[in-house]
């Protein structure tokens, strides 16, 4: 075990030698990107997963448990449609927050971006389900959809 490391050691640095002789210079040290320092982005908080029908804000979410994508996505859309259209972005973000959403606007973002982006991502067994809502013209119905992926 203790060759093994050490020679895995030696061909590291071996190669790293190499590498600084054949390019002159560590390409790693410049031009790190100029884009702030990510947050917790809204898609990596896992909340409980919300219950089949109604959440706590009035969303009906359906029954999700088992659907396919290519069902039950757009069935979900028209749900949120039909629970927010009309409502202005910030009336859309407390309703979604109420049934668990997690949501961010534009200016929050430097006023890049939708106008609302909200997404509730949840573990169901071995699966992990996202729920989204985007709004990307205060004036237009929101776009919504649904995936899952299991191990």
């Amino acid at each position: 075990m203790r060759r093994t490391i050490a020679g895995l050691a030696v061909v590291l640095v071996v190669s790293g030698a190499a590498f600084a002789q054949t390019s002159g210079e560590n390409p790693f040290q410049k031009n790190r990107g100029t884009a702030p320092a990510p947050t917790v982005a809204a898609a990596e908080q896992v909340t409980a997963a919300p219950p089949e029908g109604a959440g706590s804000g009035g969303l009906d979410f359906g029954a999700w448990r088992g659907a396919s994508a290519q069902s039950y996505g757009p069935s979900f859309e028209r749900r949120v449609q039909a629970h927010v259209t009309g409502k202005p972005v910030s009336a859309i973000r407390t309703a979604l927050q109420a049934d668990g959403f997690t949501c961010i606007e534009a200016r929050e973002r430097g006023g890049v971006g939708p106008a609302l982006e909200c997404r509730l991502a949840a573990r169901d067994g071995a699966c992990g389900v996202e729920w989204w809502s985007v709004v990307e013209d205060p004036l237009a119905p929101p776009k919504a959809g649904w995936d899952r992926m299991c191990r």
